[in-house]
C-alpha cells in the first residue's frame, strides 16, 4: 500500500461510528475483499489520476473511490 491508502486506512478504521456498524474492525479493505469475508464492508481503490505537470514541483492528483457493500 502507498502513503494514502496507509493514511486512508487508518482514517476509516480510526473512528468507532464506522466501525461499529462494520461486522468487525478489520472489515475495510484495500481494493478486494477477500472470499469468506463477514458483511457488511468497506472497501477503498484508487480509481485514477496521476502527476500533473503544471509546475516543476512533482504533484499527483489522485481519485479515489470508497464504498460500502
Amino acid at each position: 500500500m502507498n502513503e494514502v491508502s496507509v493514511a486512508l486506512y487508518s482514517e476509516l478504521t480510526g473512528g468507532p461510528a464506522l466501525t461499529a456498524l462494520l461486522a468487525s474492525t478489520i472489515s475495510v479493505y484495500d481494493t478486494i475483499v477477500p472470499i469468506g469475508a463477514s458483511f457488511p464492508v468497506v472497501v477503498f481503490s484508487l480509481q485514477g489520476g496521476g502527476d500533473v505537470n503544471e509546475t516543476p514541483h512533482r504533484r499527483k492528483d489522485m481519485v479515489y473511490q470508497v464504498k460500502a457493500i
